[in-house]
């Protein structure tokens, strides 16, 4: 792929960069030792039922954001997932 004569072409979507270059130094800063918590999908079914409610009007996107994480954490807790603190991390929405 890096050699086919597409890849050095510019975007006009992308404002006539050379996107595949950016997109490639861009890769350099990938962390690879990521990892998706083991129930990411129910971490997402959450995340949009709690979203849904507050763009609905009947939380504020402060409560959303309070009921994913203690949603999440007691999922976790009643199937005891260890290392707790480190899902919760996984999630990035700590409101405190």
């Amino acid at each position: 792929m890096l050699n086919d004569p597409s890849f050095d072409t510019t975007s006009s979507f992308y404002g006539g960069q050379k996107v595949n270059e950016v997109f490639t130094q861009a890769s350099s800063n990938v962390d690879t030792t990521f990892q998706w918590s083991p129930f990411q999908d129910y971490v997402y079914t959450q995340y949009s039922n709690q979203m849904g409610d507050a763009v609905n009007g009947k939380i504020s996107f402060e409560q959303a954001m309070h009921n994913l994480q203690n949603n999440t954490v007691n999922f976790a807790s009643l199937r005891a997932y260890r290392q707790l603190a480190f899902y919760s991390a996984v999630l990035g929405c700590r409101v405190v």
